[in-house]
């Protein structure tokens, strides 16, 4: 049976890994857009000590993506959540009263079957207030994270984005800092400017040298797309 290559689905393993999989009975492992950012730090898996944070971190982004969906979120749900994760959820109710966006998805997989690497967004919208005149990929963060690492992350979701749907056109990415005083903080670029800079070479490098390549699946991506 011919693989067709958006035909899969994936899950983050504990390492940080996806494992694919195609309705065909076909699997590959890929390393994530974080992952590989990583990498280039010396960090190749999640570290234990970083648990409680990850783990805050996902309340905060299941509850933003109900909200994103219409969904609210009950005064006994909120008061029952630490003094940061109510802050993140006020700055998030912030930014959508102030930003207006028009969510198409929430939680999307990304893949890029070519260079064997998957992350999620998540959301994909139409959003104004942040870029107007077309689709933006957002990424929320409740962390720090570096300003080259954050824009390299965006720009490899704005190839893997690009490489699942050509058809679309893709204005631009951004992340939603949310802050821990209630404020938020957004990062935007758009899709051209991202790839006139140095990080989607920079990025294909680090993956390129930090992981291995599953060689049936990179046998199978040639054949198929030499035809």
């Amino acid at each position: 049976m011919r693989r067709r290559w958006n035909d899969c689905t994936a899950e983050r393993g504990e390492a940080g890994f996806y494992d694919v999989r195609w309705s065909n009975g076909d699997t590959a492992v890929y390393p994530s857009v974080t992952q590989i950012i990583g990498a280039g730090h010396g960090i190749i898996e999640d570290r234990p000590e970083w648990r409680a944070a990850r783990e805050r971190g996902t309340l905060v982004h299941a509850c933003a993506a109900r909200m994103l969906t219409g969904g609210s979120i009950s005064l006994e749900e909120f008061n029952g959540y630490d003094m940061d994760t109510k802050q993140n959820l006020m700055a998030m109710q912030r930014f959508m009263d102030e930003t207006h966006p028009v969510v198409r998805h929430v939680e999307v997989l990304l893949l890029h079957h070519e260079l064997q690497v998957a992350g999620r967004a998540d959301l994909v919208c139409l959003c104004p207030g942040v870029l107007f005149g077309g689709l933006l990929v957002g990424d929320l963060k409740t962390g720090r994270m570096r300003l080259d690492d954050e824009l390299m992350q965006l720009t490899a979701y704005a190839a893997c984005y690009l490489a699942m749907d050509h058809r679309r056109r893709l204005l631009g990415v951004f992340s939603l800092h949310l802050n821990p005083d209630g404020s938020y903080l957004v990062t935007k670029r758009t899709v051209q400017s991202l790839f006139a800079s140095r990080y989607w070479t920079e990025f294909v490098n680090l993956r390129n040298t930090h992981f291995e390549y599953d060689e049936r699946s990179l046998e199978l991506w040639n054949s198929q797309h030499s035809q």
